[in-house]
C-alpha cells in the first residue's frame, strides 16, 4: 500500500528502491516491473526494448521483449550514417549478425537517414513471447 519514488539511474532508466527494516533489499527498474506484472517472467537471454528509444517511457504498449542484438538497434547513440567528406556524400550502413552492411550512398543527410530507417526496420525482428492476457 505505499508509492514507491522514482529515480533515474546513471544510464537514463527509472528505477525504485525496495528498503526493509531501514535497510535496501533491492532496486528493480521499473520497466522490468512493468513488463512483469502485465505479461509475466522475462525469459533468460531476452530483454525489455523502449521502442521509442526513451527510457523513461515505461508504458506497456511502449516496451516490447527482444534478443539483446535487436535492443542494441535501438540505441539511438548509434546513426546509422555517416558523411564522407571526401566525396560529399553521406553513406547508410548497418550492424546486424556480426557484420557490418553498406547498403548506399546519399546526397543528404535526411535521405541517408530515411534509408538506414528503413533497413533497420527490414532486419530489426522483435521476438514477442506470447505470455496470455495477465
Amino acid at each position: 500500500g505505499r508509492l514507491l519514488k522514482c529515480s533515474l539511474n546513471g544510464a537514463g532508466y527509472k528505477q525504485v528502491f525496495c528498503y526493509k527494516s531501514g535497510k535496501l533489499e533491492r532496486t528493480y527498474l521499473v520497466h522490468r516491473l512493468v513488463w512483469m506484472a502485465f505479461k509475466g517472467e522475462i525469459p533468460e537471454g531476452l530483454e525489455i526494448d523502449h521502442i521509442d528509444g526513451n527510457r523513461s517511457n515505461n508504458r506497456l504498449d511502449n516496451l516490447r521483449i527482444v534478443t539483446h542484438q535487436h535492443n542494441m538497434l535501438n540505441m539511438t547513440k548509434v546513426k546509422g550514417y555517416s558523411y564522407f567528406k571526401e566525396k560529399d556524400i553521406w553513406i547508410a550502413r548497418i550492424f546486424y549478425n556480426g557484420k557490418n552492411h553498406h547498403f548506399g550512398c546519399y546526397k543528404t543527410e535526411e535521405a541517408a537517414a530515411k534509408a538506414y530507417k528503413e533497413e533497420k526496420a527490414k532486419v530489426h525482428i522483435i521476438v514477442e513471447v506470447d505470455r496470455g492476457d495477465k
